[in-house]
């Protein structure tokens, strides 16, 4: 999950917290592709040891400039579930109460007012539930094709700044020195000395 708050009129954007990968893995361990509203991790208990060991994971004291990986998950989240010896509904109960409460927290912490929930996530009732527990900030649940096509339409976006040659890569989200226009555009043969320029222009 990725979040877009403003800070000082500036974008930052940057991964919040594990979600659907560790719910995924557990729900398909009971036979299922995915927890569909979130039933099975309702259905279960929190550990709140293991919660405190999820929430105290040093990446949660990183800079905004910030992104996970499945490798990371899998180095850092699953031990500690596993390692629990919990079962399968509790554990993803904890990790559900983890995601929510990390989410929360960068919500609660930038004082933002709403919050627009895309994707598998947008989806999952009980997340969504326990997300608000912890904040005030007003969630908001769109449409089926933004919810499904969000990430689709952002990368045509950044697509049309490339072609448009303006800025598509923000400093303040990657950490680097300056703004930057990223991406390639290949037109074909007869399009050789416009590929030519496009990319010297990068």
């Amino acid at each position: 999950m990725q979040i877009f708050p403003s800070n000082k009129n500036k974008t930052i954007a940057f991964d919040i917290c594990p979600a659907n990968i560790v719910f995924n893995y557990y729900a398909k361990k009971l036979g299922k592709d995915y927890d569909k509203g979130g039933a099975i991790a309702k259905s279960g208990q929190v550990n709140i040891e293991v919660l405190k060991q999820l929430n105290a994971l040093s990446y949660y004291k990183l800079k905004a400039q910030r992104s996970l990986g499945r490798e990371w998950i899998e180095k850092s989240i699953f031990p500690l579930l596993e390692k629990s010896n919990l079962s399968i509904e509790d554990k993803m109960a904890t990790a559900i109460e983890h995601s929510a409460f990390q989410i929360a927290a960068v919500l609660n912490k930038n004082q933002l007012k709403n919050l627009l929930i895309t994707g598998g996530g947008a989806y999952n009732t009980f997340l969504v539930e326990r997300i608000k527990v912890h904040t005030k900030c007003k969630l908001i649940i769109p449409d089926k094709t933004t919810i499904e096509f969000k990430e689709a339409i952002l990368f045509a976006f950044l697509g049309v700044l490339r072609f448009t040659e303006q800025v598509n890569c923000l400093s303040s989200v990657t950490g680097a020195k300056r703004d930057n226009i990223g991406g390639a555009i290949y037109f074909g043969g007869s399009n050789l000395m416009l590929n030519k320029k496009l990319e010297t222009s990068n």
